[in-house]
């Protein structure tokens, strides 16, 4: 089959045959788990699903504004509620807390001084590079040939051309269980909860307590208290004597299932944006020298 045509389904079904697979799925926790850690301090902007798509779709959108004029607030909040599903309320939102955090500067159009621009800043760029490297780590571990050829800063124009739409629309795919998805996708701060006892859980050893989860990510401990709980009731997570969460088979499934997805679909827009060429020439930080 035509690597162009077979979609991330063709990855996931040779990921799942792949004898790396579990540790490749363990170094891209660990790995995106190191890049969640640094940005803790604006926990709100990712602290769920909803919110980390938007903040993805910014990056990327912003990665194509190669004229670095800004994106109007309409474009953007428009994108975001006719292909991803997000409110225009919730994606003004993020635009006041990629400001907030840095992430991002406004100014006034002077075209129309109704609208305002928001200019991505140097640091999303870097977070998209981590990102995109902490991916790589796993998908040379599962041989994608792109993984082993390419730069971050070459996939991120590889990633826009191909992927851009593609993850606006159909970013849940990766959580198939309603259950996983509640608690990881739809709780504030519940993927960052689930990858750390994954994480300690694989490490062998006790696991990450509540008072340890919040400092680390930035929570206060009734956050945790309430991820803990969802988890349970749900049965995916269980806990040791002293109350600690612990992995259950049904989280150790659910889990391989939605990070496989991840990296398939990752590895497939990777290789597919290579392919096609194109995409920004320079990003939010590069002069023109």
């Amino acid at each position: 089959m035509d690597k162009a045509t077979a979609g991330p389904a063709a990855y996931e079904a040779r990921f799942r045959r792949h004898p790396a697979l579990h540790e490749a799925v363990d170094r891209y926790t660990g790995a995106i788990l190191e890049v969640r850690e640094g940005v803790a301090y604006a926990f709100k902007l990712l602290s769920k699903e909803e919110r980390y798509r938007a903040f993805m779709i910014f990056a990327l959108m912003s990665a194509m504004d190669e004229d670095r004029e800004g994106l109007p607030n309409s474009l953007y909040s428009g994108y975001c509620e006719a292909a991803a599903g997000i409110s225009k309320r919730t994606a003004q939102t993020m635009l006041q807390l990629l400001v907030h955090y840095g992430f991002a500067q406004m100014r006034i159009d002077p075209a129309d001084r109704r609208s305002r621009l928001y200019r991505a800043e140097p640091k999303i760029v870097q977070f998209l590079s981590d990102w995109i490297e902490a991916s790589l780590k796993a998908l040379r571990l599962l041989d994608v040939p792109a993984a082993h050829e390419a730069t971050p800063r070459q996939l991120m124009p590889a990633l826009t051309v191909s992927g851009s739409d593609a993850y606006a629309q159909d970013g849940y795919v990766f959580f198939p269980d309603p259950d996983f998805r509640h608690l990881f996708a739809e709780i504030e701060g519940g993927s960052l909860v689930v990858m750390a006892v994954m994480a300690k859980a694989r490490e062998g050893g006790p696991g990450p307590t509540r008072g340890e989860l919040a400092r680390r990510f930035h929570m206060s401990r009734a956050q945790v208290t309430r991820i803990v709980a969802v988890g349970r009731e749900s049965g995916l997570f269980g806990s040791d004597e002293a109350g600690t969460p612990t992995v259950t088979p049904r989280l150790e499934e659910t889990y391989l299932d939605c990070i496989l997805k991840a990296l398939s679909f990752l590895a497939f827009h990777y290789e597919n944006g290579l392919r096609l060429g194109g995409g920004p020439k320079k990003l939010p930080g590069e002069d023109d020298g």
